[in-house]
């Protein structure tokens, strides 16, 4: 089945106005981390950048809000917009990489894709983009990791609907009902992939979104919003962009005479498909390789002495636990009562805001950082080491090729 050009303009149209409008709403839910937050320091993604001004963030939000407005309802001045919203977004991503949210770094590509190469091509890419996001989401998850620890729980959550009691089914049983999450999400990636089966691809990932929005929604593991409507969005950009099924002949003819903004498209979107496959192996962060809900990711587990608890305010007290001399402060709900985003997973990140936090209650050796490596896919098993003292803080913020150091 092929389309007209018109058909073609026509989804592009309505991709546009749906990014547009979800791009709008997870801001609008995550405000708080898209504005200068003094609470939470910010990690900008070079060390220079830490030197300008927090109303330039100000600037940059406002400057975002009307890009992505106008470039959502406009017919005349989209490609101005876009390029607007593209450098006004892409600068308060470098300012902060808390802020690289799996969500902003799609919309932040779509809109890329959108404004710079025509529609045929641009559903082509988006097309593309779309099966790489599901492919890495689902081979990140597919491993011991997420089979024991949340794979477990979505499978606890999801039974629970229909009142079956996850204990009385045999441990391996379970282990393997889990990883069929990652593996119907690797299927519908499969689906889409070709014309033939492209419909029942979009019929399956509709599903799949709905079932995950009823797993992680308010009446099962009640996880923050942004991430249900992140879901909301793909089950239903995903039927914009496939059916009914079918490249048609103009956009192999954009393909076979790409202009410059066509080769940067497409060089994005390669990037954005090929570089996850180096995440096991440090080279990619986690987030923007599309590694979602995915446990077995490298991590890093905060631990103060019973003596630095008392120089916190009551806003982090609350998130130490333990008994024990050294107790763990857990970062990743400290930011999301601050910011009401989920902390950025990767360890450059949280190392920076443990360090901000030394230098801020002035604890000195009484805070140690514990990271541990990706989880091995088949045994679970990670290697971990200890920072424990000022010295080797110092050593392990000049080990990373990004910036690794808070704001002042």
């Amino acid at each position: 089945m092929s389309e007209n050009l018109s058909s073609t303009v026509h989804r592009i149209c309505w991709i546009r106005r749906l990014t547009g409008l979800f791009l709008l709403l997870l801001i609008g839910s995550t405000w708080r981390l898209w504005t200068p937050h003094a609470s939470v320091p910010s990690v900008p993604a070079f060390a220079p950048l830490a030197s300008l001004p927090t109303a330039l963030d100000w600037v940059l939000f406002a400057s975002v809000l009307v890009a992505v407005t106008a470039w959502t309802l406009s017919r005349r001045f989209t490609h101005v917009a876009g390029g607007v919203l593209l450098a006004c977004l892409a600068l308060l991503l470098a300012l902060d990489q808390l802020r690289w949210q799996p969500w902003a770094v799609q919309a932040w590509l779509f809109v890329a894709v959108i404004a710079l190469t025509e529609p045929p091509r641009a559903l082509l890419l988006l097309r593309w983009l779309t099966i790489g996001i599901y492919f890495h989401s689902a081979i990140a998850k597919l491993d011991y990791e997420f089979a024991t620890t949340l794979g477990q729980q979505f499978l606890a959550t999801l039974l629970g609907f229909v009142a079956v009691p996850i204990d009385d089914i045999p441990e391996n049983v379970r282990i393997r009902l889990a990883l069929l999450f990652p593996i119907a999400e690797l299927l519908v990636a499969a689906l889409l992939c070709f014309r033939r089966t492209a419909n029942v691809g979009v019929i399956a990932a509709v599903v799949m979104h709905l079932t995950t929005i009823a797993i992680i929604g308010p009446w099962g593991l009640a996880h923050q919003a942004g991430v249900l409507v992140w879901n909301l969005w793909l089950a239903v950009q995903t039927p914009v962009l496939f059916w009914p099924a079918g490249t048609t002949s103009h956009e192999e003819k954009a393909v076979s005479s790409p202009q410059w903004g066509d080769r940067i498209a497409t060089a994005l979107v390669l990037a954005a498909i090929l570089l996850p496959f180096t995440t096991r192996f440090g080279g990619w962060d986690t987030w923007p390789s599309w590694a979602l809900y995915a446990p077995g990711a490298e991590r890093s587990i905060v631990w103060v002495h019973e003596l630095a608890v008392v120089r916190f305010p009551p806003s982090i007290q609350q998130h130490v636990r333990g008994e024990e001399s050294w107790r763990q402060l857990h970062l990743d709900r400290w930011v999301l009562s601050e910011l009401g985003a989920p902390l950025y997973p990767q360890n450059r990140a949280r190392f920076a805001l443990a360090s901000a936090i030394a230098d801020r209650h002035q604890l000195g050796d009484l805070i140690r950082v514990q990271f541990d490596s990706p989880a091995n896919r088949w045994t679970g098993e990670r290697q971990s080491r200890l920072i424990q003292n000022r010295r080797e803080f110092l050593e392990q913020r000049e080990s990373y090729w990004l910036n690794a150091s808070p704001t002042p």
